[in-house]
């Protein structure tokens, strides 16, 4: 295995877990936002993957949108740019 789940699988968890468990941008559900949930989420934009379950997570600035400017918050978070 590669260690990551399928869509289908990521949004079962979510679902089963709730959106009150979750920090906002861990994309892979290992209770630290970084640079791997960034590739997470360019790979999602880029793959039009169904998001629909998990967008509560991947969609950093909660607009409803996921596109670039979740990216960009995200990486301003992770060096601690964000204002």
């Amino acid at each position: 295995q590669d260690g990551y789940i399928g869509m289908n699988d990521y949004n079962t968890l979510i679902d089963s877990l709730g959106v009150d468990n979750f920090l906002l941008g861990d994309l892979n559900l290992d209770a630290a936002v970084n640079v791997v949930d960034v590739v997470q989420l360019v790979n999602q934009i880029l793959q039009s993957q169904d998001t629909e379950n998990a967008l509560e997570i991947a969609d950093y600035n909660s607009d409803g949108i996921l596109n670039v400017v979740d990216i960009v918050a995200m990486v301003n978070e992770i060096l601690g740019t964000n204002n």
